[in-house]
């Protein structure tokens, strides 16, 4: 269990760093364009099921 556990927080580590590298992209460019917002709104969907 604590193998499973220490996956389960690996995981979310890397989810997060994915995230925050998104945001800064997102940040980055600016004024994103629709589709892009449309498909992170979409990703975040998936992440809170």
């Amino acid at each position: 269990m604590i193998g499973l556990g220490h996956a389960v927080n690996h995981t979310l580590f890397i989810i997060n760093k994915i995230l925050k590298f998104l945001s800064f992209i997102l940040i980055y460019v600016g004024m994103a364009p629709s589709p892009v917002m449309a498909f992170v709104g979409l990703e975040r969907g998936w992440g809170s099921v």
